[in-house]
């Protein structure tokens, strides 16, 4: 514990030391459209020895380069149960399912069983959000007669303003299609489930640092606006 406290008092000096050490941050594309750059504004001024490398993937990808050592801690959706690696929750996402206007007809709330008659946009299996909708539309028994797959975020909302079929979606982050009528949230019930999103690090690797990490990230996290 003291040799990981003298790491953390090291690399906080580092500009005056010399001493640098690179983190490997993953995040999700949620993420890295919305806070990302925020923390790494503010991991430099806090931590000037440490130069942060970021990687953007699915969350399965990211759990996966954590697990083999290839990144040091990632934000997603909370994914995993696993015993070697700690979980700090940041937030929850409220997501809500999206159309274009019209898509489904008028504004009436429809009931789940309406909505399985039309295309249903999908982030992959790799993905956490989309991995999290397909573990709910199960315990529903829900099954979408058309789905079409994308492991992009940004491509499932190109292809839902583009009248392709509907999709899951972040409210908040979304607003500004909703409000200049490019998107339009479809109401259902019952509603989605918010979808909680996390740090993970593994409990072996440079642990303290990684934990005052996560800290910054649970106080600096906020998917509500897009750059």
């Amino acid at each position: 514990m003291l040799q990981l406290q003298e790491e953390v008092a090291t690399i906080k000096t580092g500009s005056r030391t010399g001493v640098q050490r690179r983190v490997r941050i993953g995040v999700t594309e949620l993420t890295a459209m919305t806070w990302l750059p925020q923390l790494i504004f503010r991991i430099r001024a806090e931590y000037p020895g440490i130069t942060v490398e970021p990687e953007v993937a699915s969350s399965r990808t990211l759990y996966e380069s954590l697990q083999s050592g290839q990144l040091d801690i990632i934000v997603c959706p909370d994914v995993t149960s696993d015993s070697n690696v700690r979980t700090v929750h940041l937030a929850n996402v409220d997501f809500g399912w999206m159309e274009q206007p019209g898509f489904t007809g008028d504004c009436r709330v429809l009931s789940l069983q309406e909505l399985v008659s039309y295309p249903l946009l999908l982030q992959g299996g790799r993905s956490g959000a989309g991995s999290h909708l397909t573990m709910w539309l199960l315990s529903q028994r829900l099954i979408f007669e058309r789905v079409l797959i994308t492991d992009s975020l940004m491509a499932v909302v190109g292809m839902t303003v583009a009248g392709l079929g509907i999709s899951h979606l972040p409210r908040l982050c979304f607003k500004h299609l909703i409000d200049d009528g490019r998107l339009r949230v479809i109401q259902t019930k019952p509603l989605l489930p918010e979808i909680p999103y996390v740090a993970i690090f593994r409990q072996d690797h440079h642990s303290q640092l990684m934990g005052s990490l996560a800290d910054i990230m649970r106080e600096l996290c906020d998917f509500s606006e897009v750059l």
